[in-house]
């Protein structure tokens, strides 16, 4: 019989080529060899997650938990297995549970805010913005989509034009998506300046 290590790297070649129950066949051995052990409840979220089966998902990430109870990256993977349930409450508890665990990582911080404006919970997105640093030009985009949110057109291009000088250059398309919320603040507010071209002048394309 093969050692539970042999067992696990069997099921990880299996899973690549589709052969999902032989996967699963091996990842239970290994559990009852190892079962103090979370990766084989690892190995089986990742096969669930790839054929959309979310409910075992989560499942299997939970009894990793139970094994790893201080690894963010387990709360993270569960957090978006939960948010593309719909569950957006149980999300948020992880992604909470994910950034207490790492320490602050800025872009798992960035992932709850974001959650948290999905949700509508606009005062508390806000208090965090407030109070906690971001990458350049994050903090001052989200806080122009809540004020275009509540219709604060003018306050929500400032931060719109803020953050499109803070990220200028950056490969991530935050600037020019900064660029054309600008813009939509401008239309949304009817003021002026929204004439013809104003989107090209915008978005930086000739007139």
């Amino acid at each position: 019989e093969a050692s539970p290590w042999m067992l696990l790297q069997r099921a990880g070649f299996a899973n690549q080529l589709g052969e999902y129950w032989t996967a699963f066949k091996d990842l239970k051995k290994v559990s009852a060899a190892l079962p103090n052990n979370a990766e084989p409840h690892l190995m089986a979220a990742a096969i669930h997650l790839d054929q959309a089966q979310y409910d075992a998902t989560i499942e299997r990430l939970s009894q990793a938990l139970e094994l790893r109870p201080e690894d963010p990256s387990i709360f993270q993977r569960r957090a978006r297995a939960y948010f593309v349930q719909g569950l957006l409450a149980e999300a948020q508890r992880d992604l909470e549970s994910d950034c207490k665990f790492s320490q602050g990582n800025p872009y798992v911080r960035q992932e709850c805010l974001q959650l948290m404006i999905v949700r509508g919970f606009d005062e508390e997105a806000l208090s965090v913005l407030r109070a906690e640093a971001f990458a350049p030009g994050v903090k001052e985009f989200w806080l122009g989509y809540l004020h275009c949110r509540a219709k604060r057109f003018e306050q929500a291009q400032g931060c719109f034009r803020r953050a499109e000088a803070l990220t200028a250059g950056s490969s991530d398309g935050m600037s020019e998506k900064s660029r054309f919320c600008r813009w939509v603040a401008r239309v949304l507010q009817d003021a002026p300046a929204a004439k013809p071209g104003a989107l090209e002048e915008d978005l930086g394309l000739p007139d």
